[in-house]
């Protein structure tokens, strides 16, 4: 287990278009594991259009992991351990929730870009579309977990949630992986 947390605020890019959010997001998880990786390179290489998406299981094989879309206990397991080793968690959730959370902290969206999704707090718990990706990058127990996502500017960042709220209304998929010693 490692026993150093990444620099995760300086691995930190604004995601480059509105549909990369999981290139950016592995490019980000990737350079905290000391790789260089950009995200334009990411979405040359996956070669997808929107239409196809920038899947979880793109980000998997790169991650060297695999996609999960359980979002259950073991999931929070899985989580738990790999943020407790220093290593984080690249997540798919639902864009209402994580742009609820991001206006609490008063985030800024990158590159002038409107909020990832609008609404008062009762329509943002319900709104399941779009699926977003974000990175978790720390858990503080026994249950607050610091997240980066880069749609935002990376002042104010990271962020916080609970595993409660992931759990129920968050969490859509996940990438798995060996955990590193």
């Amino acid at each position: 287990m490692s026993t150093t947390s990444p620099d995760w605020l300086a691995c930190h890019r604004p995601q480059l278009q509105p549909d990369s959010c999981v290139a950016a997001c592995t490019a980000l998880l990737l350079r905290a594991r000391g790789r260089s990786a950009e995200e334009a390179d990411l979405i040359e290489a996956w070669g997808e259009t929107y239409g196809g998406g920038y899947s979880l299981k793109r980000a998997a094989e790169r991650l060297g992991g695999e996609a999960d879309y359980r979002p259950d206990l073991h999931a929070l397991s899985f989580i738990k351990a790999a943020l407790q080793a220093h290593q984080g968690v690249l997540i798919e959730v639902c864009g209402g929730p994580i742009s609820l959370l991001a206006r609490q902290n008063k985030l800024r969206p990158a590159l002038g870009r409107a909020r990832l999704v609008e609404g008062t707090k009762k329509e943002l718990l319900n709104t399941g579309r779009p699926h977003h990706a974000v990175v978790l990058t720390r858990l503080e127990p026994p249950d607050t977990l610091w997240l980066l996502d880069p749609w935002y500017e990376a002042q104010g960042q990271p962020f916080s949630t609970t595993t409660d709220f992931l759990l129920q209304h968050m969490l859509v998929g996940y990438v798995r992986y060996t955990l590193s010693p």
